[in-house]
């Protein structure tokens, strides 16, 4: 390992907040990542869940089609199940991610 060598990794998906982890780079290591769980709602991806957000989803409620942005859980629907996925997580920002909560297999395989 590089001595203050960092590495960014991120999980992102549409409508959801991304998650961001900065760990040590391991130089030719394998190392298994922590899973995540995405929050919903980010709809215009500021990293940000709030009024932008809802209003988008409010502005297109009953649209179907695909490729709808404020259709959160891909059904081809803006409907009450996407203002649920909003609704729950209101309010919350980019996640931290601790990623390395898991050892490199260097440590592991002896």
């Amino acid at each position: 390992m590089t001595s203050g060598a960092h590495t960014s990794i991120s999980a992102d998906a549409p409508g959801y907040l991304p998650a961001v982890c900065s760990a040590p780079t391991f130089a030719g290591s394998q190392v298994t990542l922590a899973s995540i769980g995405l929050l919903s709602g980010d709809i215009n991806d500021d990293a940000q869940i709030d009024a932008v957000d809802a209003t988008t989803l409010g502005v297109s409620f009953g649209n179907t089609g695909p490729n709808l942005p404020a259709d959160i859980n891909l059904d081809g629907a803006v409907d009450i199940f996407d203002i649920i996925l909003l609704s729950v997580n209101f309010g919350q920002g980019q996640q931290v991610w601790n990623c390395l909560s898991a050892q490199p297999l260097s440590q592991i395989i002896q």
